[in-house]
């Protein structure tokens, strides 16, 4: 169907409005965009640049001889850069955040308390500390134990120091008579008499400390000497036998 001159005019209009219109809508749109995306880039760098929330929890969940395992509870909104443990007998280190929520803070000292202060950093802002339960470290067993001088009725046992913080050494003759079952000693040595001949016994030595749980017990076995003739008497020679008494 032929189109008149004005048809064409009017046809040309509604091109252009509908052009002018999707162009309107798309800049809208992209404005709106633009708005959003402003708001969140707002908020994010007023959030870097402000002190970072602290955190909300921290709980001792494992302890080891030389490091202790934190269970840390981030702030729900924030941005961080990590996690900042400072203590009152050191290390201070910066970790970042595993998914697990866990921390280890190793390089610690047997048989020690630490009082751990947690803060969340952002930048080079820190948050305002949480004070962390105290967490003691495990005692450290003694290592090398070996025998020292061994008769037929005594054993002398010796042994390196342990490392770190402890009181004295419990050491326990697991099959000895009961009077002479455990003692407790100050210096890496003990000897345990009135033993039996040839016979094997079990000690078990570890390291104490009053408020600390005992160290893991080093377990070693070591024999007495046979029993020895002291005095040989001929009683009476024939060619026929020998009588011996010994004593």
């Amino acid at each position: 169907i032929p189109l008149s001159s004005g048809d064409l005019v009017n046809t040309s209009f509604i091109y252009r409005h509908l052009i002018f219109s999707q162009i309107l809508q798309h800049a809208r749109h992209n404005i709106e965009k633009y708005e959003s995306f402003k708001k969140i880039l707002i908020i994010n760098i007023s959030l870097y640049l402000s002190e970072p929330k602290p955190v909300q929890i921290v709980i001792p969940y494992e302890s080891h001889s030389t490091s202790v395992i934190l269970y840390v509870q981030m702030p729900d909104i924030g941005v961080f850069d990590g996690i900042h443990i400072a203590s009152d007998r050191g290390p201070n280190v910066t970790r970042f955040l595993k998914q697990d929520n866990k921390i280890t803070v190793d390089n610690l000292t047997p048989g020690t308390e630490y009082n751990f202060f947690v803060s969340t950093i952002s930048g080079t802002k820190l948050s305002n500390m949480y004070y962390a339960p105290a967490v003691k470290t495990c005692l450290e067993a003694p290592s090398n134990i070996h025998e020292g001088k061994v008769t037929n009725s005594s054993i002398e046992i010796l042994w390196n120091r342990a490392d770190g913080n402890f009181q004295h050494y419990e050491i326990t003759c697991i099959n000895c008579a009961a009077a002479f079952m455990v003692q407790k000693v100050f210096q890496e040595a003990a000897t345990f008499s009135n033993l039996d001949p040839a016979t094997v016994y079990t000690f078990s030595i570890r390291t104490e400390k009053e408020g600390f749980k005992d160290s893991s017990p080093y377990i070693k076995e070591i024999q007495t000497g046979t029993a020895y003739v002291s005095t040989l008497v001929i009683i009476q020679c024939s060619n026929i036998f020998f009588n011996f008494q010994f004593s």
